[in-house]
């Protein structure tokens, strides 16, 4: 490995320490990291949008400071979080649990197209819960109606939490 190539790897794992610091910002990453994460989203709980989340039908969660009061059977306290309006992509931790067979999950921005790829994959053998850590694109368009992002359960339901670890505002 050449000398240009170790600094270069060196200053890009120095940002990514960095971004992991919390209220942190980086010129280089833009990452904006909560000084404690926020679960947002845990369909365990109690409230509108909670429930196990079925097979093949979409479900929408707001992961800003409107998921705090939105009944998604999350935290309703937590600092550092943007307002509503888009243009956010989000650092998050997605777990789920309560499955009983293979599954996957998707997730994308409310506004976007699905993705033709999975998040998360699961199955009965990875019981209780398998997490998987994630920058998401979250709503651009349209948010304070749609919510900010959306899940899709594919081949078994499944419960979903997300904690926001951090942002990139857009």
């Amino acid at each position: 490995m050449s000398l240009v190539m170790r600094r270069n790897t060196l200053q890009w794992l120095l940002v990514g320490v960095l971004a992991l610091i919390p209220g942190m910002t980086t010129a280089q990453s833009g990452i904006v990291v909560l000084d404690t994460p926020c679960r947002l989203v845990d369909t365990r709980g109690d409230g509108e949008r909670t429930g196990i989340v079925t097979v093949g039908t979409p479900r929408f969660f707001d992961l800003n400071v409107a998921g705090l009061s939105t009944g998604q059977g999350g935290d309703t306290e937590c600092t550092g979080l943007p307002g509503p309006g888009g243009g956010t992509d989000w650092v998050v931790n997605i777990t789920v649990t309560g499955f009983s067979a293979n599954g996957a999950l998707k997730v994308w921005g409310s506004d976007g197209g699905e993705p033709s790829t999975s998040i998360i994959n699961y199955s009965a053998g990875h019981s209780p819960s398998v997490a998987n850590g994630a920058i998401v694109k979250g709503c651009r368009h349209e948010c304070v109606f749609f919510g900010d992002i959306r899940v899709r359960a594919l081949g078994s339901p499944t419960h979903v939490i997300i904690d926001v670890v951090g942002y990139l505002p857009n």
